[in-house]
């Protein structure tokens, strides 16, 4: 249920459903350790996420094609994009009608996330209807990997449809151990299933696509890596490559929560009126996938593609959602997309039932943290913007206190 309710999507965090990774102690956060969610179920973190369908920047295609990543261009990407796209709008220039993939615009856009979007507006960032379209700068709502007002994850485009494929299988309760590596070929994987180890010999290719932190840990298990960390957990070297597990880079996020006096914010989403709409029609709060509105930006010149974007909430969120406030509430988080600094995954030990050391080095770059202050001043801005008037009172965090960079 807490996957395709919508609203519920934060309520699946630490479950049976997430792997529930933390990074190693964080130097440049005073020693914060932060928590990573990840999704442990078919579909990946497409199962568990707000829903927000952004693609990356065109500058950032076009600069994996110049620096030699042939096929990655901008160019290459767009009509792949166009191909996997079930667009609610229709097919155009930049999107699909055709696609496995439903991406459509939020079933009950909430009257507070529409006057965040004109309060953006009012504070000089242009109106952009489609941030996967022509041009990704500006403000408005966003549009949600969604079906008829329920999530609709790679799992439900992809595997759903394919599972009666006499040549598709799927293994879960399985955890891949390592890549089985004969003669500097991969044969397939050392996997245990149901608590049993064995080998799945491949006939054909091995397809390592475990996302951004098991795909460095999977091909250090199978000794590809820095020799000396191999070395360390008594790995045999079968390739030693320095760059495995380093260049990780995230986005942290900043969220700005403000007391509002607005009616029907997601402080009322689970109220047996809207439990009711959902149930019935597929509508009303439990639809929302929080993060309903925002917009894209530059806090610093020189950069292509812009560095920040704001996630905009009808409701309280903090703490990816476990923590609750006494009155209703609004958020605009900071989400710093074009951040420097980069950090890397490392293996505790050879078990690969261990988690793996996470470090992302959030905030090592100056320029990180000039961008992420510069943020939340223009928000405190947009806050007292004329749209937002008589709506919003005290703000929760950082707080009226911190007034000074």
């Amino acid at each position: 249920m807490n996957v395709q309710v919508p609203a519920a999507f934060s309520k699946q965090f630490k479950s049976k459903l997430d792997w529930a990774y933390f990074s190693e102690p964080e130097q440049y956060l005073r020693g914060r350790r932060i928590f990573m969610p990840r999704a442990k179920m078919l579909g990946g973190c497409s199962s568990m996420n707000a829903m927000i369908y952004i693609r990356g920047n065109k500058a950032d295609f076009d600069t994996w094609a110049k620096d030699g990543a042939t096929g990655w261009s901008y160019a290459d990407v767009l009509p792949l994009f166009r191909k996997s796209e079930h667009n609610s709008r229709g097919a155009d220039d930049y999107h699909g009608d055709s696609g496995p993939l439903y991406v459509q615009d939020l079933r009950s856009p909430n009257d507070m996330s529409l006057k965040l979007v004109e309060a953006i507006a009012a504070t000089g960032l242009d109106r952009n209807d489609d941030f996967n379209g022509a041009e990704q700068l500006g403000t408005g709502l966003y549009q949600v990997t969604q079906r008829r007002g329920m999530r609709w994850t790679t799992a439900d485009a992809y595997i759903n449809p394919a599972r009666k494929r006499s040549n598709f299988n799927v293994l879960t309760n399985t955890l891949v151990r390592r890549v089985r590596i004969e003669n500097g070929a991969a044969v397939g994987v050392e996997a245990e299933r149901d608590g049993k180890p064995g080998l799945i010999r491949a006939t054909k290719e091995v397809i390592v696509s475990a996302g951004a932190i098991n795909t460095p840990q999977l091909l250090l298990l199978s000794g590809i890596g820095p020799a000396d960390h191999l070395a360390e957990h008594g790995i045999t070297v079968i390739v030693d490559n320095p760059n495995v597990g380093d260049h990780y880079m995230d986005h942290p996020m900043f969220l700005i929560n403000m007391e509002t006096t607005a009616k029907g914010t997601l402080d009322e989403a689970e109220s047996p009126q809207w439990l009711l709409a959902y149930l019935t029609r597929r509508t009303g709060l439990l639809t929302s996938n929080v993060g309903e509105a925002g917009a894209f930006l530059h806090t610093r010149s020189g950069d292509a593609a812009p560095d920040m974007q704001y996630i905009c909430a009808p409701g309280y969120f903090y703490d990816h959602g476990f923590r609750t406030y006494t009155a209703p509430a609004v958020a605009i988080g900071c989400s710093l997309v074009g951040a420097l600094s980069t950090g890397h995954v490392r293996l505790l030990s050879s078990d690969p039932k261990e988690k793996p050391a996470i470090t992302a080095n959030y905030l090592k770059a100056p320029e990180d943290m000039q961008a992420m202050v510069t943020a939340v001043e223009q928000v405190r801005e947009i806050f007292t913007s004329a749209p937002l008037h008589g709506l919003v009172g005290k703000q929760i965090h950082p707080g009226g206190e911190t007034s000074s960079r």
